[in-house]
């Protein structure tokens, strides 16, 4: 194989490897930060949840 061939096809591959490599970073960030906030959603739901609980039962004679 020419070796310049040989050189654009090595240049080409890890180019490539670099651009899955930077999107496989983002979707890994995206899945955290989508778990942050569900997290953070739930400990929300919760808490209006115990609020509502507590607000009910004082209100019961």
């Amino acid at each position: 194989m020419d070796p310049l061939k040989a050189a654009a096809a090595t240049l080409f591959c890890l180019a490539l490897f670099w651009l899955v490599l930077r999107l496989t970073q983002r979707l890994m960030e995206m899945a955290i930060a989508a778990g942050h906030a569900e997290e953070r959603r739930r400990i929300e739901a919760e808490a209006l949840a115990a609020q509502a609980d507590q607000t009910g039962a004082g209100a019961v004679p």
